[in-house]
């Protein structure tokens, strides 16, 4: 795979990212000459294997469009880009998307409560983030060459037991073509306080595992944190 980011700052606040914005202050953006160069590495990746934005958020480059058709039409397989959403962006950007040819988008999502989704994608504003997802979903109904859907939640206390049906909805009622659902890396930098609130302990981890049971192997992963679920020495 080939991993790159075209800006180095996100547009939200979540608190528990695992990249620490502290002591980032402006945005700096990648550059035509180095995309140029990145897309001559395009022929050696795998498909959804050439990673356009992962980290932080593509949308806040102001030629992401441009960039991402960069890619020749018969390379554009291979790409794949993280989102949450949240920035409005006009019709015809979702339009492009559906007609792009990628391969898929991550779409962050905990949950479909408004106070729990603002709470834990600190910044975004829930009603601005379904007005996009829409219009995603519409645009990706008529599109030439949709992207597939994966869908990237975080587990903690205050989803847990909205996760199962959230899943569910994500696949049958959302496109979804996969979930994941993931533990926190335990950076240093995320606050005490969320980790004592919000970290699952291993029973709780265990009642998800068992809630998924039915879909994990096919269309959702499960991503539980190192040593959870093994036999004690």
């Amino acid at each position: 795979f080939f991993a790159m980011d075209i800006v180095d700052t996100f547009n939200l606040q979540c608190p528990f990212c695992v990249y620490d914005y502290e002591n980032v202050h402006k945005t700096n953006l990648l550059h035509e000459e180095t995309i140029g160069a990145a897309l001559r590495f395009a022929p050696f990746a795998g498909d959804g294997a050439f990673w356009y934005s992962c980290l932080h958020d593509q949308t806040m480059h102001p030629r992401f469009t441009e960039y991402l058709l960069k890619m020749p039409r018969a390379e554009r397989q291979k790409v794949f880009f993280t989102t949450n959403l949240t920035r409005r962006m006009p019709a015809d950007y979702y339009a492009m998307l559906a007609d792009s040819g990628i391969h898929n988008i991550n779409i962050s999502i905990e949950s479909l409560d408004p106070a729990i989704y603002e709470r834990m994608r600190k910044g975004a504003r829930h009603r601005i983030f379904a007005e996009n997802w829409d219009m995603l979903l519409d645009a990706r109904s008529h599109g030439e060459a949709p992207p597939k859907l994966r869908y990237i939640m975080m587990a903690y206390k205050s989803n847990l037991r909205e996760i199962p049906s959230l899943v569910e909805h994500l696949l049958t009622e959302r496109r979804g073509s996969e979930v994941e659902v993931r533990y926190t890396f335990d950076m240093s930098h995320i606050g005490a306080d969320f980790k004592q609130a919000e970290y699952l302990d291993e029973s709780e981890w265990l009642w998800l595992r068992d809630s998924l049971a039915h879909r994990l192997g096919k269309d959702v992963i499960l991503s539980m944190p190192p040593g959870v679920g093994e036999p004690k020495q």
